[in-house]
């Protein structure tokens, strides 16, 4: 099982919030490539070229797939449109396998 977390900024560039509806897009895109996604919010600071230092509010949208094949170039393409849409130098996607496992209640008898 792999899991890839999606890094989306909060805020542009020139300050202003990041549309709903972009998050929303988003939210659709990952729903479609693994069926469902979860969300944490977050704060990510960074160095740019020239050596000014950034803080941001984040969103990490994380996705858990059986599908690496499939889903990694899928998210390629999200982050792509993503960094266009928001205006960014670059989106942040991480990628790591992981274990994981349903685990349903046994009902008490």
């Amino acid at each position: 099982m792999t899991r890839y977390t999606l890094h989306v900024p909060l805020f542009l560039n020139d300050g202003a919030p990041t549309e709903e509806a972009a998050l929303e897009r988003v939210e659709i895109a990952l729903a479609n490539i693994a069926g469902g996604w979860t969300a944490t919010d977050g704060l990510g600071g960074w160095l740019s070229a020239d050596g000014a230092y950034y803080r941001e509010p984040v969103r990490l949208y994380a996705i858990d797939t059986d599908a690496p094949n499939y889903a990694l170039p899928q998210l390629h393409r999200l982050a792509d449109w993503l960094a266009i849409e928001l205006q960014q130098q670059a989106v942040y996607l991480t990628w790591s396998e992981i274990g994981a496992q349903l685990v349903s209640p046994v009902p008490v008898t």
